[in-house]
């Protein structure tokens, strides 16, 4: 498989994550525009695709038949020939010499680092691709928690506002006579605490966004809001099938994609044995005589024959099979964890919604209007409202906890690229 990166392409690829990536602070913040920002801006991940791109680079330097360079050697001067073995008889006279020696390796060893340096690539295209998945769960988990904080307000407000109706009504009844001054100072006691929540809440709604624009390389004006469910429509898989896919997560892939390059380093290592033949060809010129040669030296693979270096990228394969194996085992568990997690947290939102009663509201109308015509007491109306402020947030704390054990589970299975 060819990797390759083409010059021309960069400012257009530019320019497009640029404009993928802009955030308007006027535009609510959703899960599928958090998911993108992580793999565009996130740190971790941009650092591993430019290991990437560095490795796909690499493999300009794998691919050419002449891996080393030539040589050149030459001289000139006056160049005695002896006749006999009496000097006087030597003969004496200009001459020169040029060399050129150019090695060549065969096509099994240029074939074998090449397949090196793919099986190289492949192993950064998984490492990158597990530290998307760690990414996305980092953000995905903010995104929740500053989404469930953001309800919580919501919630607060609307309590909030429930509970200024009835200071309002209280004091409207005390002025007519009809309601005591204690009762008034328990309403007024009761809408302070509703503001002070309103306060404390709006507080940890400004920290779990602040949290997830820092996650996302965001100014806090840009997070001013998120938008989406903490529940999620699609059904739960089923145990079965997340196992099934836990060869295939980005973090195990990694591990035998590493294995894959170990063994690959070991064949170039072990290409060793084939001579590296080198094409040489001289010239000489001497006492007006002209001469051609070419020959071809072939180095004897007698002694190095890579087995230092074979060695080793074997033990490196042994290691990381072994770890593979080991992060398959921690994957599988993981997953059985998450999904049985998952399905008693679905059992108990279940429960929580049916005792929650989706009539609240109406019930708190009803008993306002009942209380303004002085049918029902004022400690009436402030424990339902009580009771419907707790019911609320309970079924948001088990909404949160659901949407994040899903988000566990996606990361688990791999589910989450």
């Amino acid at each position: 498989m060819k990797h390759s990166i083409p010059f021309w392409g960069a400012p257009w690829v530019a320019v497009a994550l640029l404009a993928a990536t802009t955030v308007h602070a006027d535009e609510p913040l959703t899960l599928p525009a958090v998911f993108a920002l992580a793999r565009q801006r996130g740190p971790d991940v941009l650092a591993a695709e430019t290991e990437l791109r560095a490795e796909q680079a690499s493999r300009v330097g794998a691919t050419p038949l002449f891996a080393q360079n030539p040589s050149i050697e030459g001289g000139a001067g006056m160049i005695a020939e002896p006749q006999d073995l009496r000097w006087r008889n030597t003969s004496v006279g200009p001459g020169a010499q040029l060399s050129v020696a150019v090695p060549v390796e065969i096509a099994l060893q240029r074939w074998r680092r090449v397949a090196a340096v793919d099986a190289r690539v492949n192993a950064r295209i998984a490492e990158r691709d597990a530290v998307i998945r760690e990414a996305l769960l980092s953000v995905g988990s903010g995104f929740y928690r500053a989404l469930h904080a953001q309800k919580l307000s919501h919630l607060a407000r609307h309590s909030l506002a429930i509970a200024e109706r009835l200071l309002e009504g209280a004091r409207k009844q005390h002025a007519s006579g009809g309601l005591a001054e204690v009762d008034v100072r328990i309403a007024e006691l009761e809408a302070e605490t509703a503001r002070r929540n309103h306060a404390v809440v709006n507080g940890a709604a400004e920290l779990a966004r602040g949290e997830l624009a820092s996650l996302l390389g965001l100014r806090p004006a840009e997070v001013a809001t998120v938008q989406g469910e903490l529940l999620r429509s699609d059904p739960l898989p089923s145990l079965e099938s997340a196992l099934a896919s836990a060869p295939t997560r980005p973090d195990v892939r990694a591990f035998d994609a590493g294995r894959q390059a170990a063994l690959k380093e070991a064949n170039v290592a072990a290409a060793s044995v084939f001579p590296t033949p080198i094409l040489k060809g001289t010239y000489q010129h001497w006492n007006g005589e002209h001469s051609l040669m070419a020959y071809v030296e072939m180095p004897l693979p007698v002694f190095d024959r890579g087995q230092g270096e074979q060695a080793r990228a074997r033990a490196r394969a042994g290691g990381l099979a072994a770890q593979a194996d080991n992060r398959l085992r921690l994957a599988r568990a993981e997953i059985e964890n998450a999904h049985g997690i998952a399905v008693l947290l679905a059992e108990q939102r279940t429960k929580i919604r049916a005792a929650t009663s989706a009539a609240d509201d109406e019930l708190i109308e009803r008993l306002e209007r009942l209380y303004s015509a002085r049918q029902v007491d004022l400690n009436t109306v402030i424990t339902v409202r009580r009771q419907m402020l707790q019911s609320r947030r309970e079924s948001l704390d088990a909404d949160l906890q659901e949407a994040l054990v899903r988000l566990w589970l996606d990361a688990a299975t791999g589910a989450l690229r």
